[in-house]
């Protein structure tokens, strides 16, 4: 990356180098440098550029508008998160305009409904994926999954460079893995060859390593491709050419990445190790080898681009090529780091590095036009042998789409400086929708013969903005808007949450662990007579860590994260909510933060002087305020500690008149939390008889359970757990068995009262007395004695005693599940 040492103006590129080095940073494209810099002083544009360090720099970032516009603010997010959702709120009645029943997939245009468009088709498929739940309630009844795929399957495919890789990864979709059929082992040659750009198709000798996977010397010539790409031509009778053949050109960015993209989603569905697909599993290698070159490829060309754009001044641009690149850079080398351990030698592709990703993105974003598209860019691809598609360029909203898809889902906070941008991106989509008269499935059935009459219906949708003839919407075009819309609201939504654990000042957590939660001491929760759907009878017990994990963190944690829990077959037997009640010290708040560790959620606690944070006189506007904002998280664990004051029971007559109304709105507020079932949040209080009663009665909350004192098995347990590192000489057995009696014998009495600092307390002096006992050779009956006494000493100064015991004990049958 230095200037070739016969330049004679190293001084004059020394900008141009320094800028392109923190761009680049490789050793593969050392060699863009020194012709960089050798074209710089060809055309004597290398002063230049020294004497204007800053322009580069303030051109790069011109389209982020001052922090006072852009639409950063909580308040801002949530109101253009509101114009995507009024958007979508028409999504399946727009696309399913251009579905034929009859054919069972989806045409171009309504007005030629008598040919399924595969592109159409998959481009609806993917915007289906990306916002399923409205979808869900047209699959079975509207649109047959099977029928869409064997429609896709029976339809006539180019098998041409653009339309191979998009039907790939639609079918892909579709059944959750690659069809045993003709046309998708042919779609899978021709897209790993499409990558690789290999020129020769003459099979040689297949060499199996390990697990039937082809090794890497192997896979690096793709033979099992060529082998299938030549047998499926000549079955299929298609031509089905790959970038080096007859002179094709390589792919273009756009094309490169619908390859490595489609490869990636068969990969993230079966695996790195299909060992019960006798097809797949020999050809993993090769699809290894093809996403490494479309990695590399893409990197390289990023850091030229980068660098040429950082010593021109953004003169010639690419926002096609600057967003297909980096989308197929960061998903291919996001993927193939999962392939590590799996295959002889680590992979060949980049790792992903965000700063330069973050850098790429503010150069795209930088490119955008005012109405909130982008330039044409470079073209899908020059030429085709079966369809002219030499003019056809990039719709604005798939680069969009691609872009909050492939990272704003993994990295949301890239993207918080470009909400202006999206903003003027959904401008676009509301000022531009068209309409066309009549549905596809109303031509679909009407006669050729019969009279022209007025069509039923109206096709209502978008238009690629490079289609400069005026006409109706268009299924691919308006599929592209709303998958684009779709990872725009969750990115807004992921962007939300994100300042709202912030503002409140949430415990992160890194990654899911369940140690918190297995060294808590377990209690017994005593169930009410009549449950809701809990206990069978009176008297029925339970554990309350086995309450947790069976009706919260089992179904919760097994949830595919970045769907809606009401998308999850498990959320009917899921709680969301739940009152903790119990007497000081019984871990309530540390059960709330183990059920989060054990969630990978992260905590955020809402207290009194949360609600206070704005005054006596504003707290119902504050009250409002901070439902407002918990109501917009999603998979997170919210803890109420100790709001008893505003829950208070209505029916006590010296209760005044705003508190009564405080009562009504926290639980109207409460009630709405509970039926978003986005998060998980408990009430943790002391006084549980203190709430009102619509507080505590079934429906308000999925649960109530006591928190009590550990329960006797724990005790043991930690009794054991304290004395394994203990040696008590001749008499250990007796000793521990005499300890473990004392436990038996007090726990009715006393020891069931003791919280559980009280209970270390006591087991910490239990078991210095055994140590004692045994260093003076004493019999374990001295023991017994004098562990008695330590217990009736400490009973004495424990929190539960009188009044609070007796009030301990009537709440016991409070619980319910």
């Amino acid at each position: 990356s230095r200037p070739a040492k016969s330049c004679p103006r190293t001084a004059d590129c020394s900008t141009a180098s320094r800028t392109y080095r923190r761009c680049s940073q490789r050793a593969e494209v050392k060699m863009l440098g020194i012709l960089l810099c050798s074209a710089l002083c060809a055309d004597g544009r290398g002063a230049a550029l020294a004497r204007q360090p800053s322009r580069m720099s303030v051109r790069m970032s011109s389209s982020v508008p001052p922090p006072d516009s852009a639409p950063a603010a909580w308040s801002s997010m949530r109101s253009l998160a509101e114009r995507v959702r009024t958007l979508q709120s028409v999504e399946v009645e727009h696309l399913m305009a251009f579905h034929n029943p009859k054919l069972g997939g989806f045409v171009v245009d309504p007005q030629h409904p008598h040919r399924v468009s595969v592109l159409s088709t998959c481009n609806v498929v993917r915007a289906m994926l990306t916002n399923k739940e409205p979808w869900a309630k047209v699959f079975g009844a509207d649109i047959d999954v099977d029928q869409m795929l064997t429609a896709l399957l029976d339809a006539q495919w180019a098998f041409d460079p653009l339309q191979t890789p998009v039907a790939l990864a639609g079918i892909i979709s579709l059944q959750a893995g690659l069809p045993d059929h003709p046309k998708a082992h042919l779609a899978l040659a021709h897209t790993c060859l499409s990558v690789f750009r290999s020129a020769s198709l003459d099979p040689p000798d297949l060499q199996l390593g390990t697990a039937g996977v082809v090794d890497e010397h192997s896979a690096a010539g793709m033979p099992i491709s060529r082998a299938a790409l030549l047998e499926g031509r000549e079955a299929l009778n298609v031509g089905a050419l790959v970038p080096g053949e007859d002179g094709r050109p390589p792919p273009s960015a756009y094309l490169r990445y619908q390859c490595a993209h489609a490869l990636c989603e068969l990969v993230k569905r079966a695996g790195w190790q299909p060992t019960g697909d006798a097809y797949l599993s020999p050809r993993m290698g090769e699809i290894r080898a093809a996403l490494e070159r479309a990695a590399i490829d893409a990197y390289r060309s990023l850091c030229e681009q980068m660098a040429l754009r950082a010593a021109r001044a953004d003169e010639g641009s690419d926002p096609v090529r600057l967003t297909y690149d980096l989308c197929t850079y960061y998903e291919a080398a996001s993927v193939l780091q999962k392939s590590t351990g799996i295959f002889a030698k680590p992979t060949r592709a980049p790792k992903v590095n965000l700063k330069l990703t973050a850098h790429i993105l503010g150069a795209i974003f930088a490119l955008q036009k005012e109405s909130g598209l982008w330039p044409k860019g470079e073209p899908i691809a020059s030429r085709f042998p079966t369809r002219d598609l030499g003019n056809s360029f990039v719709f604005s909203f798939d680069m969009l789409g691609e872009l909050l898809m492939t990272i704003g889902e993994e990295q949301p906070a890239l993207f918080r400086e470009h909400l202006f941008s999206i903003e003027r991106a959904v401008s676009w989509a509301e000022s531009s929708i068209v309409e066309s008269s009549g549905t596809a499935a109303w031509y679909a059935a009407r006669e050729p013969d019969a009279p022209q009459e007025m069509p039923p219906g109206v096709t209502r949708g978008w238009r690629s903005s490079h289609l400069t003839e005026a006409a109706g919407p268009l299924c691919w075009s308006s599929a592209q808007v709303y998958s684009a819309l779709s990872s725009a609201r969750c990115l807004l939504r992921k962007l939300s949450a994100e300042t709202v654990l912030s503002e409140f000042r949430a415990t992160r957590v890194s990654e899911r662990s369940t140690r918190l939660f297995d060294s808590l001491m377990d209690s017994e929760v005593q169930l009410a007579a009549v449950g809701n759907g809990g206990g069978n009878g009176e008297g029925d017990s339970d554990s309350l860590k086995r309450i947790l994990l069976r009706d919260i963190l089992e179904p919760l944690a097994d949830a595919p994260a970045g769907r809606p829990f009401q998308e999850v077959d498990m959320e009917k037997s899921a709680k969301f909510s739940a009152i903790l009640y119990g007497p000081p010290g019984t871990a309530k708040s540390t059960v709330c933060e183990a059920v989060a560790r054990h969630l990978g959620w992260p905590l955020l606690t809402i207290d009194t002087a949360d609600l206070l944070a704005a005054g006596l006189e504003q707290v119902a506007g504050r009250m409002t305020y901070i439902f407002e904002k918990l109501i917009a998280l999603e998979r997170t664990v919210i803890l109420f500690d100790e709001i008893e004051e505003f829950c208070l029971d209505r029916s006590e007559g010296t209760l005044s008149m705003e508190s009564r109304m405080l009562t009504t709105a926290m639980l109207t507020q409460l009630n709405d939390l509970r039926r978003k079932q986005r998060c998980v949040f408990f009430v943790a209080t002391n006084r549980i008889t203190a709430f009102d009663m619509a507080v505590t009665r079934p429906g308000r909350f999925d649960m109530i359970l006591m928190v009590g004192t550990p329960s006797l098995k724990a005790r043991v347990d930690r009794l054991n757990a304290k004395l394994a590192g203990c040696s008590l000489g001749k008499q250990d057995s007796e000793l521990r068995e005499v300890l473990t009696g004392v436990l038996k014998d007090t726990w009715t009495s006393e020891l069931q009262f003791f919280n559980f600092m009280e209970n270390e307390q006591l087991l910490n002096a239990l078991v210095n007395a055994a140590a004692k006992a045994a260093a003076e050779g004493r019999t374990p009956m001295s023991l017994f004695a004098e562990s008695r006494d330590i217990i009736t000493s400490l009973a004495s100064r424990i929190v539960l005693r009188g009044g609070a015991r007796d009030e301990y004990v009537s709440s016991r049958a409070l619980s319910r599940v």
